[in-house]
């Protein structure tokens, strides 16, 4: 999700500034946001993981040809 998009969903949430007449209201925005960082937090920790597994293959195919000569 790309930092506009999180930013528009933060405004969703909480941008209208009224604040909360109800503790439930709160408490179920508060979850969907939550909700939103997590789902965040696990396309990062993909990318993280992709990355990694990148890396290992190049050094793995960088020591590999290094042994054949």
């Amino acid at each position: 999700m790309k930092k506009k998009n999180i930013d528009e969903k933060f405004d969703e949430f909480f941008g209208d500034g009224i604040g909360y007449g109800d503790p439930d209201a709160k408490w179920q925005a508060e979850r969907k946001f939550q909700l939103l960082m997590h789902k965040q937090m696990k396309k990062i920790k993909i990318i993280n993981i992709i990355i990694s597994i990148s890396i290992n293959i190049i050094f793995v195919l960088i020591k590999i040809i290094l042994r054949w000569f």
